[in-house]
């Protein structure tokens, strides 16, 4: 993930949570994921894309970033 922030400076910011503690648990059940996920937020924080998994391939980011923010 720092890789795709970096290459889209300014347009992209990761933030990697803790899936263990009570609290982002809570979180992780609000969106609807088994263990794991991927949100994808717009400028204003309203979801733009769930998806639910932990180990997600490269590609498969890559397309929902271009799904979501578009040829950014």
């Amino acid at each position: 993930m720092n890789g795709l922030e970096e290459q889209y400076t300014g347009k992209l910011e990761c933030e990697i949570v803790d899936a263990t503690t009570d609290e982002n648990k809570a979180q992780i059940k609000a969106y609807g994921f088994g263990n794991h996920g991927m949100v994808i937020f717009d400028d204003e924080g309203n979801v733009q894309k769930k998806m639910d998994g932990h180990l997600m391939q490269e590609p498969t980011i890559r397309q929902a970033l271009k799904e979501v923010m578009g040829g950014a």
